[in-house]
């Protein structure tokens, strides 16, 4: 959830800024050059509104997979060869945030899944 005032609950009658929009992001674990594409601005537009969250000491709030996935319902859909388009956006997750989960062997991707993931893209 974004930092804002007590009482107040940002997206609930009000339009989010570019900013919340950037924090939002960097919550889900998203890489600036991610967050330039997501939401169709320039890298340096990013890092603008990045330096505004460490101005207001929220830019280091980037969480980590392992903080708000549940890993074992994606190894589950991973196991199924359930596509990773599907599995992405079910498990509200970014590319970089499955390629690092992989990487620490956080989920296990099968030989022949991990062919077709990449010829599927």
């Amino acid at each position: 959830m974004m930092a804002s005032a007590p009482g107040f609950e940002p997206g609930i009658g009000v339009i989010m800024t570019t900013t919340d929009e950037v924090l939002e992001l960097r919550r889900k674990g998203m890489r600036n050059k991610e967050i330039a594409e997501a939401l169709d601005l320039t890298k340096s537009t990013v890092n603008y509104h990045i330096e505004k969250l460490r101005f207001a000491g929220l830019a280091e709030q980037r969480i980590s997979p392992d903080d708000t996935i549940d890993w074992a319902a994606v190894q589950l859909d991973l196991d199924k060869l359930t596509s990773r388009a599907e599995i992405l956006k079910q498990h509200d997750i970014s590319h970089s945030a499955m390629e690092r989960a992989v990487a620490v062997n956080r989920v296990t991707i099968k030989q022949t899944y991990a062919k077709d993931m990449t010829s599927a893209e």
